[in-house]
């Protein structure tokens, strides 16, 4: 009932697809389906008999984007080897920073999110994997990520030499939520608003603020700008060229 809640069933339409391989979970298979395929490497060019599953979920999201236009695609995944959460996302060499933002973002409010391990690359091993066949296909989309969890514990943190529990993971649910908030600029909880990283993006928004009322005669007919603050973290992300190592 909050309202960062009712914020985003206002302004956004969750899918939530929670197992694509039940038929295979169910018979004893970790990341298979009953035909034995790792269903993750089908989607380029799923069957509708041999991966229904993938079939019918590719084409919903492509539907979806037709109608309204996607925000975010994220794979939930667990990764056997990696430490920490973190997400592999897709790279455009013509605007790297777009498919940054965010995970940089979640990064600043989660503190078991890790941006360094986070990846951006596009390989050709990978062209059959949901994250760069949707990429691929729905064009213009930055935010399409697997996000990874760790099978075996976190190196850095709070969490650091343990292992992630469900309610740490349930903390991740919510803040990823939260980010699309922030990266759609449509509210940055107030709680965030002391850490240094948006304390920075606040001050500016209330100077460009009080700039537009200054120049405004009609004060009755004032109206507040509206503050990009995927520019402004965007802007922080180039100003920082490590941020742009993890390929």
């Amino acid at each position: 009932d909050n309202h960062e809640a009712k914020m985003l069933r206002e302004n956004f339409v969750f899918k939530i697809v929670p197992m694509l391989n039940p038929d295979g979970v169910i018979n004893g298979n970790y990341r298979c389906s009953l035909a034995g395929c790792d269903l993750n490497r089908r989607w380029k060019t799923p069957s509708k008999t041999l991966h229904p599953t993938i079939f019918y979920t590719k084409r919903l999201v492509k539907q979806i984007h037709q109608e309204r236009g996607l925000v975010l695609y994220c794979d939930l995944h667990g990764h056997s080897r990696k430490q920490n959460v973190f997400m592999y996302g897709c790279n455009n060499k013509n605007n790297p920073g777009e498919c940054r933002i965010f995970p940089f973002i979640l990064s600043k409010i989660n503190k078991y999110f890790c941006y360094d391990y986070s990846r951006f690359g596009v390989q050709k091993s990978k062209e059959a994997t949901a994250r760069v066949a949707l990429y691929k296909e729905l064009k213009n989309v930055p935010n399409i990520y697997t996000m990874e969890s760790t099978f075996g514990g976190c190196d850095f943190g709070p969490a650091q030499g343990k292992h992630l529990t469900s309610e740490m993971l349930e903390t991740l649910g919510h803040d990823a939520c939260r980010a699309i908030l922030i990266y759609c600029n449509l509210y940055v909880p107030p709680e965030l608003h002391d850490l240094p990283f948006f304390k920075n993006i606040i001050v500016a928004k209330q100077q460009a603020i009080k700039k537009a009322s200054s120049q405004q005669l009609d004060k009755k007919k004032f109206k507040e700008p509206v503050y990009d603050f995927k520019s402004a973290i965007l802007g922080e992300i180039n100003s920082k060229p490590e941020l742009y190592n993890n390929v």
